[in-house]
């Protein structure tokens, strides 16, 4: 259910919760800070062991909370722009309007980062075959997380990051002084014992976050070499969403307005089916956020509830998905409830509130039950 938590003045209307604890094992002995790690080289033959998809999908609530954890405080603390500008020196009216908040991840960075992670984030090594209660990631597996995220983030913003250059060149040089964006965002995937073993994020610890940029570099390039990058990036199910959701509002099915605020709901039936056995496809997802547009009884609908216009424009598996996907989203399982927490769905100050308040929900969920 959506929590009632009275909204903060931050824009994103909450803090950041507590996700990453002290690890449940005993952690190793700390390294020297200023020595690179070499028993988890990003070309270490332990990268051809590949984890099965089932463990991938197991670990797929997790992965997802992790990475929008971290993408709304680094969005939050304005280090990276997730605006929509126009060019003109104007915003984007109904992109600004809908999708500005984190969580709906208007420019789809965390979706891609998620299709990276699975493509190449996870090794054998660091993936128990059982995972326990309270399983975290190790903090190898979350410095490739965070260059997942980074690598999403330059492919749809390029540079539209305000990191503060605090670290000088070794030699005079036009790149200096120096931001080491990668590092920094790995350093916030880090956990609090995690950061005390590695030091300050200050010119006094310059050596040890040069190297942790310099082995994030490395884990970059292994990256875009062997992964597909540019297909996990623009053909992931919730890019394919708005292909779905453009076709329907060029012929003119819905209007500009319920288009955007439709892929706004978008993310929150991903968020709340990641621990289910199969992801939903893209016209499951665009059927559940235009119903709970088109609530009769809601005085902000959007759209017609019309079922002929359900049965022709969706199959029958996306309609009997989008109930499901509906469900999840009203009776959300521990991680989705958390991420709702999080995110900006549980609050009503969200431009979109109404839509997916639970009383909304439940008539959205008998209305999918009749055009099923």
């Amino acid at each position: 259910m959506q929590s009632n938590q009275e909204p903060g003045a931050d824009s994103t209307f909450a803090t950041t919760p507590p996700l990453f604890g002290a690890p449940a094992h005993k952690p190793p002995a700390p390294e020297p800070k200023r020595i690179r790690r070499t028993s988890d080289s990003p070309v270490s033959v332990e990268a051809i062991f590949e984890v099965t998809n089932e463990q991938k999908r197991s670990l797929l609530p997790l992965t997802t909370a992790t990475l929008l954890i971290v993408y709304t405080e680094l969005v939050r603390r304005r280090m990276w722009d997730c605006g929509f500008a126009d060019g003109k020196g104007g915003h984007r009216r109904l992109a600004l309007r809908h999708l500005v908040q984190p969580a709906t991840d208007g420019w789809n960075c965390v979706a891609g980062a998620i299709e990276l992670a699975n493509a190449w984030a996870f090794r054998r090594s660091e993936i128990p075959e059982t995972l326990s209660e309270g399983y975290e990631f190790s903090l190898e597996t979350r410095l490739r997380l965070a260059v997942c995220l980074c690598v999403a983030w330059k492919f749809q913003r390029a540079t539209y990051s305000h990191f503060t250059r605090d670290f000088p060149t070794a030699e005079p040089s036009l790149l200096g002084p120096h931001t080491h964006e990668l590092a920094r965002v790995g350093y916030f995937f880090m956990t609090e014992p995690d950061q005390d073993r590695f030091g300050a994020w200050s010119v006094e610890n310059v050596e040890a976050i040069r190297g942790l940029y310099d082995e994030m570099v490395a884990m970059e390039a292994d990256l875009l070499k062997d992964v597909p990058v540019f297909t996990l990036l623009t053909s992931n199910p919730q890019v394919q969403t708005e292909d779905r959701a453009a076709d329907l509002l060029a012929r003119r099915v819905i209007s500009a307005d319920c288009a955007t605020a439709l892929r706004s709901l978008v993310p929150l039936f991903i968020y709340c089916t990641t621990g289910a056995q199969e992801s939903a496809c893209p016209g499951s997802l665009v059927c559940a956020a235009l119903l709970a547009l088109s609530v009769t009884s809601n005085p902000r609908a959007m759209a017609d509830y019309n079922p002929e216009m359900y049965g022709a424009e969706f199959s029958v598996q996306e309609r009997r998905t989008a109930w499901r996907l509906l469900r999840s989203a009203l009776y959300p399982d521990k991680m989705g409830a958390y991420i709702i927490e999080l995110a900006c769905y549980g609050h009503d100050r969200w431009e979109n509130y109404a839509f997916v308040a639970p009383e909304n929900l439940r008539v959205a969920l008998v209305m999918a039950a009749a055009v099923a």
